[in-house]
Formats: structure tokens, C-alpha cells, sequence
């Protein structure tokens, strides 16, 4: 036989052994379980109205929908695949696993619970003519079934009892190139088995949509050296013999597109994919042979059997010729941006005009961005392959979850999302967890220890000694140190959200502050007259700014924030002629010279001695009034010691950086009682107690109350102190109830002395806090006698004063018992407190009762 007639023969053969995917079932039509194998899935649908999906949002979910084929991805998740799990109860059980997520059909055992998927209840009984309920007993009394309710909700009882068919789903569903990559436009495709000619197999395959059907490119192969591209298409060669075989014969090559007169072949390349959903495989359509262009039909890829071989061509599907291979396609190796997910700068790659430029938004520009400034930054974020491409100013995206695909030659650099122009992108090492990238920003812990003083650096010099000083009030700039010139203090007035890729929750923001002198609470603001910035008292005139970060980083510039166009978006500057500080168009840079400046001393929980004008801060222990004495002033029949004034200061667990607070506390001593069951007393503000001196200004004394360390509400808590810095190098006691409350129209916050009265001011006294040594001595006033007074739980004790007349009174004065002791053990029961005791031929002595 000649080679002719063999072709033929083998023509004839593929003829009649000719099949296409899936046309054993009509799509449409219900499905018995003898075609409920494995790798094929279908649709449960629920009285011809909706199907049993897996929620699009939710992919724990199970749901009913109505449409289930608007995208591939729709169709995939409501797709099933049934397989024989056993027999239960005398009937065959299945499980039913989704196409799109692998998630089998299971809920936990509670017929009450929401249709989420969760481990439990997965072998359910249903009919195998493929059409009933899907149920699963759960004990001898109940049953869990998949139930319609409102609003087509899936639930487990007291629903309309759905009867579900299964449907075999459509054999031609057109596909898309991000449908054959599974969301990729790169893709591979696979023949099923080897067979001569078949060109695609092993490679990446890039799709680019045109007319309503694709052009494929080999990645990494897509054009010739002189840039023209290729394409895989039909070639005009033809397999030997071919005419025997109608249109079968034509080979598969990877060429440019020519439109010269009898070698067109622009319909040859482009194709077309359907697939028949209940298993992905794939028809696969060429729209036209070459040289054809105007009397074209499709034509469907198959493959001959010549001899022992199966070669790859086309036929044309009136003719019923050569054999569907089965073909499935798979995700490829999408083009990548190998540092993924930062911050980069992106650039024209374009042979044009604009080539070497970078885009700031949809403006390109010749200057190259600045890793400080937001202007010009991309934040490229990475997704399972997919990239999201977002300026951080203004609102451009140039991708959103797409694919970004490399153009040959060139190294990093891709097209992406509509763009045609080629971009470079070029990875910025900036540091993306500055929430304030472009301004200058303090930490809370700096505003509080620190203050700054401003140093002008001039264009074109990195460092010089020009720094901010006063002159009746107005701020100057002059050459000096840095330690004589202005410290200010920063208060943080707001912040303000102004850039970032927000989209991809990435924020920047700025902070607005006010400036004002370390000491004396002036502010900077703008004399009007003068026009120039200077110092005021007048708070509400204070102006606010923003710290600008150069290009290059470490400077910034001070721009003024204000509705008011006379100075709002202007910059602060130096006026050459009188050297004040001036607001102009064009601005100057800083430098913020740090200075320890803190608002609040830290001190350890330690013992402190807190003295004012040659007297110290103790405690009146008869009345429990905080006092200033000196040593050896006299209370009652003893003196003050050393050890009255020796307070134990400690440090507090609300303490905040900017703000530590302390309690100030002292403690008395009972004779005969052990050291722990000292009483332990705290200053406070008497304010809730209404303690006031002769002129109605609230008295500061001590109380015992432990849970004043507990209290979870430091701004009420009356016993809370914080030590604010003086210009002096002393402290004003800042009592945090007085300063935080609410309720006074002038506030009282600092621990002042008015007539040698210790009381809360509007000013405050200052008081230099040094350490103390721990008190050694008994703390209580006693005096030495052969008369000894113990304070018990309860109870007074008297010893050695039997027959002698003895008088107890409390600290007001007045007499509460009168007597003669009948012998020198006396027990005598007494209420809580201080008492006074005056004993027939001795000193009057104090003694405390628990």
C-alpha cells in the first residue's frame, strides 16, 4: 500500500472513532448514579429554581443561588462531586465534594446551626436516580436534612424540604485566559498523552484577548531578536498526504502575523477554548486556516492517526474528522516581580519622549521621587501571584489584583493592568512601618522628656550655629550655641491622614503642633505689625505647623496650618536684613536640636524630702493636716524630727511616659505593735472632704486608705502627684484629681502654702525634692516615762499608773473619758483614732487606736 492510501485509511479510522468530551450527557438533564464518577462534577438544583454553592464571600458557608453560571468561578462553586461513602441504615450513603474548594458537604450535629461547614455530619443518604432529599440520621429520633427557608436560606429543619436533582452542566462554557490559569492569563495546556506536533505542552502560555478570542505567546519566547513578536498559530505546512484528509493536516507553529498578499495567517492565530464544566476538559478552536481571511469558519484542534503515530492538527467539525484529545489546562508560571511586596518607584520604559521619566500618580516627571517623600512612592503588594500597584498620594491604581507580565530583555520590567507602555520598577528601601513618612513626627515619650531648638541650615550647607533666640519676644535667628538659644516645647494637636495606598491599608500620616517656650507657657504666633513670629502669653493666637521632611531626610521645613490665607501654607524663613523669623513662599530647613527639657521628674519609689523656703512637707500627726516645718518645731509636748519629714514616694502603676505620678505618703508607728502593722497615710486634696483653711481655700492633709493604690481611675484619684519641672530646677506637686476635674471653672492643681497653710493654688510653691534616708526612730511622738501607753485593736492600755487620775480626749479637744485608774493594767475599750491622754504628774501623750 502506498504512503497516499495509507493516510487515507487512517483518516477513515479517525472518522469513525471520532468522540467529543462529554457529549454522553446532555447538559441540562439529570444525572443517575451510574455517571457519578470520580472527576466529574455537577449541579444540585433545587426544584429547577436555584443550586447548592458554596458562598462566593464566605467560603465556609453553604448557600443557595440563583444564577450559577455568570462566572466561571460562580459555576465552580456550585458544582459537586458524589461518591459512594458506604451503607448505612440499609441505604447507600454519599459525600459530596465541591469543585472549587475540595470542602466536603459537612456541618457539625446541630439540626439548630447555621449552614457552615465544619466537621460532623458528611455521609448523607440520597436517591441514586439522582433527584430527592439529602438527609443523614442523626439518632433514632432525629434527622438532619437540607431545608429551604426565608430568603433562601439553607437550613436544617422546619424549612421547605429541598428536593435536589442533579444536573449535568454545560459541555461548551466559554473560557476566558484568567479561567484557563485559574485566574492567571498564563496558563500550560495538556494533551492527555503524547502526540507528535503538539507544540504547547510543557510551556507557559500568555493570552492576550482580542476580537473575542485569544492570542497565545510562549513566555519568555515572545519575540524575535528584532522585536517583532510571535504568536502560535496554524502554519501553511501542511503533514504529508494531507489532501486525502480535507482541511486535517495543517501543523502548529510559533510565528509572527503576516498580512502580505497569499500568506495571511492573522486568523490562524487566534483560538478560541470552551470546557465542559463537569470536568474541565477542553475543546479548542482555531478561527481560521491560513491564507484565509475572509471566507473563515472555526476550526477545532484534534489529532490524526497516520500509522502509529497521533499528530496534532485541525478539522473541520462538519467533516467529523481526526480525534478530541483531552485537553485540560492549568495555571503556568505567571512573570513575577521578584522582590514582591514593598514600596518602589515606577518608571517609563518607553523608546518615546517619556522613556526614563517616573510617574508621580498619572503625571510623569523627569526628577527621580525621594525614599522621604510619599510623592512618586507605589506600594506594590503581592497576593498569591497577583499584584495590586497603588500610588501613596492621590488615588491612582495601576493594578488591582492583576497580572503583571515581564517584557523580554529587559529586567525588571513589565506591562500591567490598561497600560501599553512598558514600566520599570525599581524597589525603594523605605522604611514602610513610618505611619508618618514625609513629616516630622514625636513620640509621646519625647514631647514629654524633650525639648528642641530650632537650627536653620542654609542651601547647600549640611550643618551651621544659627539657632532661634528672642528679642522683645520676637524669634530671631543668629549664630550662637545651641544651649543659650529658645527650647521649645511641642504640643501635639492633632494628626491628620493625608496619604498612603489606603486601599491596600496602608496609611501616612502628619501631625500638627504648636511651639511653645520650655518655661512660662508662651506660644508661637505671628505679629501682624511686625510680620514677623514671636512669643505670646495669648494661647488661642498660637499658630500650627507641620514638619516637612526634605529629599534627602534629616531637614525639614515648618509650615504654618490655618484657614487664614495671609499665613496659612506659608513657610517659616529667615529675614536676611533683621534676622527675624519670617513667613514666605519659598522654605528654609531645620534641624530639631534635641534638648533634655522633661515636663515631669521620673524619680524612684524611694524616701523624699520635699522642702520650700527653709521649711520641709510632713504630717501634723494629731490632725493629719500636711504642714511645712522645721526640725525641732514644736507639736504639742514634742518636737518634729528628722524622720517626720522623710516621706516615702511611690511611684504609681497609672504613670504614663509623659506623665509619672507618685503617692506621697508617711506612716506612724504604734508602740509594742510590730513594724507591718504600721498605718500608712496618704496626702490628698481634702476638696472631697470640704477641708478648707480661714480663707476658703482647700487644705491638703493625709489619709489611711489603702485602696487609693488600686484605683482604677487615676484622673479622680485624689492621692495621685505628678512633679512638674520649674525653671528653676524645682517642682510644682500637681495633684491629679485638682488638674483633671471637670467640674471647676478655675483650676487649683498645684500643692501651694498661703499663711504658712498648706493648701491647693492656682500657682504653687516650689518645692526641691532630694532623698531621704529611711526614718529609723519610732515615727509616733512619744515621750520617755515610766507611764506606758499602748494602742491596741479596739482597746487603749495604761500601765503603771495605778491610782492616778487619768483624762483621754480626742484631737479636737474634747474630753471623751475621765478617771483613776484602779491599778497599773488598764484596759480600756476605745474607738479608732488619734487620742490625746493626760496622766495625774506626766506629759500629755498621744497614742493611736486600730
Amino acid at each position: 500500500m502506498n504512503k497516499k492510501s495509507t493516510l487515507l485509511a487512517a483518516a477513515l479510522m479517525a472518522v469513525s472513532s471520532f468522540t467529543v468530551s462529554a457529549a454522553d450527557i446532555t447538559p441540562g438533564s439529570q444525572v443517575s448514579s451510574a455517571n457519578w464518577t470520580e472527576g466529574n462534577y455537577y449541579y444540585l438544583r433545587n426544584n429547577a429554581k436555584d443550586y447548592l454553592a458554596i458562598s462566593v464571600e464566605n467560603q465556609d458557608s453553604v448557600v443557595l443561588v440563583a444564577d450559577a453560571v455568570s462566572s466561571k468561578n460562580i459555576a465552580d462553586l456550585a458544582l459537586w462531586e458524589i461518591t459512594y461513602a458506604g451503607t448505612e441504615t440499609s441505604s447507600n450513603v454519599y459525600q459530596f465534594v465541591n469543585k472549587k474548594t475540595k470542602k466536603t458537604l459537612s456541618f457539625a450535629k446541630d439540626i439548630n446551626g447555621d449552614p457552615v461547614l465544619a466537621e460532623g455530619v458528611d455521609k448523607w443518604s440520597f436517591s441514586e436516580s439522582g433527584s430527592g432529599n439529602i438527609t443523614a440520621k442523626l439518632s433514632a429520633t432525629e434527622t438532619m436534612q437540607l431545608c429551604k427557608g426565608t430568603d433562601n436560606k439553607v437550613q436544617f429543619k422546619d424549612g421547605t424540604l429541598m428536593v435536589l436533582t442533579v444536573v449535568a452542566p454545560a459541555n461548551n462554557y466559554p473560557m476566558t485566559s484568567k479561567d484557563l490559569g485559574n485566574s492567571f492569563s498564563t496558563f500550560q495546556l495538556s494533551m492527555g498523552e503524547t502526540i507528535e506536533g503538539d507544540i504547547f505542552k510543557g510551556k507557559d502560555i500568555i493570552a492576550t484577548a482580542k476580537d473575542g478570542y485569544l492570542l497565545l505567546q510562549e513566555k519568555g519566547n515572545e519575540a524575535y531578536d528584532n522585536g517583532v513578536k510571535k504568536y502560535f498559530g496554524l502554519d501553511t505546512l501542511t503533514i504529508e498526504g494531507a489532501e486525502a484528509l480535507k482541511t486535517l493536516g495543517y501543523k502548529f507553529s510559533l510565528d509572527s502575523i503576516r498580512e502580505e498578499t497569499g500568506k495571511v495567517n492573522d486568523f490562524a492565530k487566534l483560538f478560541k477554548f470552551t470546557a465542559d464544566l463537569k470536568n474541565d476538559s477542553l475543546t479548542m478552536i482555531v478561527k481560521g486556516i491560513p491564507g484565509n481571511n475572509t471566507d473563515t469558519k472555526d476550526v477545532k484542534v484534534v489529532y490524526a492517526k497516520l500509522d502509529d503515530k497521533k499528530i496534532l492538527t485541525v478539522t473541520d467539525p462538519e467533516d467529523d474528522g481526526g480525534i478530541y484529545p483531552f485537553i485540560t489546562a492549568q495555571r503556568g508560571t505567571p512573570a513575577e516581580i521578584s522582590t514582591k511586596t514593598g514600596v518602589y518607584f515606577l518608571k517609563s520604559a518607553s523608546k518615546g519622549e517619556d522613556g526614563g521619566k517616573y510617574y508621580y500618580g498619572n503625571e510623569l516627571k523627569s526628577e527621580k521621587p525621594s525614599v522621604n517623600q510619599l510623592d512618586g512612592q507605589w506600594y506594590i503588594k503581592e497576593e498569591g501571584g497577583l499584584y495590586s500597584i497603588v500610588a501613596r498620594t492621590g488615588t491612582v491604581t495601576k493594578l488591582s489584583k492583576g497580572e503583571v507580565f515581564a517584557v523580554q530583555g529587559m529586567t525588571n520590567t513589565f506591562t500591567f493592568g490598561t497600560s501599553t507602555d512598558s514600566i520599570t520598577v525599581e524597589v525603594q528601601n523605605v522604611n514602610f512601618n513610618d505611619k508618618y513618612l514625609g513629616s516630622l513626627h514625636f513620640s509621646k515619650e519625647e514631647l514629654a522628656n524633650n525639648g528642641y531648638v530650632l537650627n536653620l541650615i542654609p542651601d547647600g550647607a549640611e550643618t551651621s550655629n544659627s539657632y532661634t533666640f528672642t528679642a522683645d519676644s520676637i524669634l530671631q535667628v543668629k549664630s550662637g550655641e545651641a544651649k543659650d538659644a529658645v527650647i521649645f516645647k511641642l504640643d501635639s494637636v492633632r494628626a491628620e491622614e493625608i496619604g498612603g495606598a489606603k486601599n491596600l491599608k496602608d496609611t501616612v500620616s502628619v501631625v500638627f503642633y504648636k511651639l511653645k517656650s520650655q518655661f512660662g507657657d508662651k506660644y508661637v504666633a505671628y505679629d501682624d505689625v511686625k510680620k514677623s513670629l514671636k512669643l505670646t502669653t495669648e494661647a488661642d493666637d498660637a499658630l500650627e505647623f507641620r514638619f516637612n521632611t526634605n529629599v534627602n531626610g534629616g531637614k525639614y521645613n515648618m509650615q504654618i496650618v490655618s484657614d487664614n490665607d495671609a499665613v496659612g501654607g506659608k513657610f517659616v524663613n529667615a529675614q536676611v536684613s533683621t534676622s527675624n523669623m519670617v513667613l514666605s513662599e519659598t522654605p528654609a530647613y531645620f534641624n530639631f536640636v534635641e534638648m533634655d527639657a522633661p515636663e515631669y521628674g521620673t524619680f524612684e519609689s524611694s524616701h523624699k524630702r520635699f522642702t520650700t523656703n527653709a521649711v520641709s512637707l510632713t504630717m501634723n500627726p494629731l490632725n493629719f493636716f500636711a504642714e511645712v516645718r522645721t526640725e525641732e518645731m514644736d507639736l504639742l509636748k514634742a518636737a518634729y524630727a528628722k524622720d517626720n519629714f522623710s516621706l516615702w514616694t511611690i511611684k504609681s502603676e497609672a504613670s504614663t511616659a509623659d506623665k509619672p505620678l507618685y503617692f506621697i505618703t508617711t506612716s506612724l508607728e504604734i508602740d509594742g505593735v510590730p513594724e507591718v502593722d504600721r498605718i500608712r497615710y496618704y496626702m490628698v486634696s481634702g476638696r472631697d472632704s470640704a477641708l478648707v483653711d480661714a480663707e476658703g481655700n482647700t487644705r491638703v492633709n493625709f489619709i489611711a486608705n489603702d485602696t487609693l493604690e488600686t484605683m482604677k481611675d487615676s484622673a479622680k484619684n485624689p492621692a495621685l502627684w505628678a512633679f512638674k519641672v520649674t525653671e528653676s530646677g524645682n517642682y510644682l506637686l500637681e495633684n491629679q484629681q485638682e488638674v483633671n476635674s471637670i467640674t471647676q471653672v478655675v483650676k487649683y492643681p498645684y500643692l501651694g502654702i498661703v499663711n504658712n497653710v498648706v493648701v491647693m493654688s492656682k500657682t504653687g510653691a516650689e518645692f526641691a525634692i532630694e532623698g531621704a534616708p529611711a526614718p529609723v526612730a519610732n515615727e509616733s511622738i512619744t515621750d520617755a516615762s515610766a507611764v506606758k501607753l499602748i494602742g491596741g485593736v479596739g482597746e487603749l492600755t495604761i500601765l503603771n499608773a495605778g491610782g492616778k487620775r487619768i483624762s483621754i480626749s480626742n484631737i479636737l479637744g474634747q474630753t471623751i473619758n475621765s478617771f483613776v485608774a484602779s491599778s497599773d493594767n488598764v484596759n480600756i475599750g476605745a474607738a479608732r483614732g488619734v487620742l490625746i491622754v493626760s496622766i495625774e504628774g506626766e506629759n500629755a501623750q498621744k497614742v493611736i487606736v486600730k
